[in-house]
């Protein structure tokens, strides 16, 4: 008899049985409920077109940089998988890959999430091998890096009110999170280099914009405006009710060859400790204590935990 991919219930919850239950109790109040989220590893395209996937591997696997990573971590060349358009192996051959391979994912939220689909998409409780490989792609088959100035430009053009330049794109921002708002969104979430605030000016945040829209930025002046582009959000979040959550210190796409070969997102991205208190203290004097302001950030710096309280004391929700 074949093992079933259905993950346990539970597998996420405490250990706690009296914990344990709470979860479960809260869980199941929340659990049938739509997920309005921009993050995915789907493309874009094909839900807004509502277009038919090519092929299970170009679903499931090649974009997916968790999976990649992982499976390139242990020996397997990015080609083989097909990510970033590479063609070194077809995409029968990159689907058996992974399934060969499925036993790496054990325990890994990165294979959560394709297991998640399998059984509950799909409907496929079968734990993928060698063997069966090929009957599952079938199965599935069966079932129905600098783009800053392109994606400004389409903000700006889309959502920008008719003003141009850094107050067409602050405009843009502030109009496409309110869209997801009536849509039911109750969060924004930011991955940056750094938890690096600041505050500029409109004159001086709007010379770096246009620098960054002609290509010619340097590297600080880019971080300096991401570090505005992260306060700005703050701002907005207070007006709108967004929860804030930030995703900072990780040195992105680091082996060159491999950004060469296959472009960005295909892995290679190690973490880096961060100063939470240095950087984000302009966004906390002018937000931390704004009512209904709701900050959550994240760390893969665990050293962030030993440094003292005052990281997450600051970044409490305020009612």
């Amino acid at each position: 008899m074949a093992k079933s991919v259905i993950l346990h219930p539970d597998r996420l919850f405490p250990s706690d049985t009296g914990v344990r239950n709470i979860a479960r109790a809260l869980h199941s109040t929340v659990e049938n409920l739509p997920i309005i989220s921009p993050h995915g590893h789907v493309d874009a395209h094909m839900i807004a077109d509502d277009t038919p996937f090519p092929d299970p591997t170009a679903l499931l696997l090649s974009p997916d940089h968790y999976v990649t990573r992982l499976l390139h971590s242990h020996g397997i060349p990015l080609d083989q998988l097909r990510v970033g358009g590479s063609t070194g192996a077809t995409a029968r051959e990159a689907w058996t890959t992974l399934c060969t391979n499925w036993n790496l994912l054990d325990g890994a939220a990165s294979g959560y999430w394709p297991s998640l689909a399998l059984a509950t998409v799909f409907g496929i409780d079968e734990v993928p091998t060698a063997s069966n490989a090929s009957e599952l792609y079938d199965a599935v088959s069966g079932f129905w890096l600098n783009r800053f100035s392109e994606c400004a430009e389409r903000l700006i053009q889309q959502t920008g009110d008719g003003l141009a330049g850094y107050n067409g794109y602050i405009q843009g921002m502030a109009n496409r999170r309110q869209y997801f708002v009536e849509h039911g969104a109750v969060s924004s979430d930011h991955g940056v280099h750094t938890p690096r605030t600041a505050k500029l000016d409109q004159d001086e945040a709007a010379r770096l914009f246009d620098k960054g829209m002609a290509g010619t930025a340097t590297r600080e002046e880019a971080l300096i405006f991401e570090a505005n582009m992260t306060y700005q959000p703050a701002a907005m979040a207070v007006e709108d009710g967004l929860v804030m959550t930030m995703h900072p210190g990780i040195h992105r796409n680091t082996h060159a060859q491999t950004l060469a070969q296959f472009g960005p997102d295909a892995g290679h991205d190690i973490p880096f400790a961060v100063d939470y208190a240095t950087g984000l203290q302009p966004l906390l004097n002018d937000f931390g204590t704004a009512k209904g302001f709701h900050f959550i950030p994240f760390t893969t710096d665990e050293t962030v935990f030993s440094r003292g309280r005052y990281v997450s004391a600051s970044c409490v929700q305020n009612g």
